[in-house]
Order: C-alpha cells, then structure tokens, then sequence
C-alpha cells in the first residue's frame, strides 16, 4: 500500500481531473501487486504460515492441519488466473460489492459473480474443502 501511494504522489501529474480518482489509484495498486507477484515467483515467498500463528488453534494436530489448509488456500489463490484473483482480492478481502468491484475492474456484474464463483471453487477443491457439506 505504502509503495502504491508513493507511485501516485509520483504520477499524480497523470491524474486527470474528473476521472474517478479511486479508479486511477485502484489501477496504480493493481499494478504494484502485480510487480509484486512477479518479484515473488523469481525470489519466493516472503514467509511461510508461521506468521499466522495466531489464526491457528492450540491442539497439536489442529494447528498443523490448519496450517496445512491455510497454506494450500495461498497456493490456491496463487495459482488462478488474475482475472479471478483480482475479483477474489476485491470482493472477499477488501469488501467491494459485485457492483463496485465491477466497476473498479470495467466488466459487467455477471462477470464478477463468475470469476467469483470459479475462483472459489477452485480453491475450495485445492484446499480439500467439500462446500456441498461444509468440510
């Protein structure tokens, strides 16, 4: 985030007047994920799961097993396709609406719900998580 607000106080001569500024510094930080990502794949994760320690239960087995699930969730959500990372990220993290996240992105509503539910899907089924049954 630091990194994308520092691009936009750079750029802000790129800034038209009258467009819609979370749009544009959307854009901005898309694009700076996206580097990020890149950079990722050539040196590798920052960190593994321990860092989310306090997510995990005390029991023994729970926690390795929530660790286990919480890191092929990462890997899941690494592995889509951007079109439906992007819709994830927007809808489930930040809490856009299907409406607003639509907009942000410039696809039609049905799109997002799409994407949404494929991305979900897949990593439901990589994480070895049954959604007709809850488990």
């Amino acid at each position: 985030m630091q990194t994308a607000c520092a691009k936009a106080l750079a750029a802000q001569a790129s800034w038209t007047p009258g467009t819609r500024f979370d749009s544009w510094m959307f854009r901005i930080l898309r694009n700076t994920w996206i580097d990020v990502l890149r950079r990722q794949r050539v040196e590798g994760p920052p960190a593994d799961s321990d860092g989310y320690a306090h997510v995990m239960g005390s029991d023994g087995e729970e926690t390795a097993l929530s660790r286990l699930t919480l890191q092929a969730v990462w890997t899941a959500i690494g592995s889509l396709p951007v079109e439906q990372r992007e819709v994830l990220l927007l809808v489930a993290i930040e809490g856009f609406t299907y409406g607003e996240a639509a907009e942000v992105l410039g696809i039609p509503v049905g799109t997002v719900m799409s994407r949404l539910a494929r991305g979900r899907e897949k990593i439901a089924e990589a994480a070895g998580i049954d959604r007709k049954n809850g488990r």
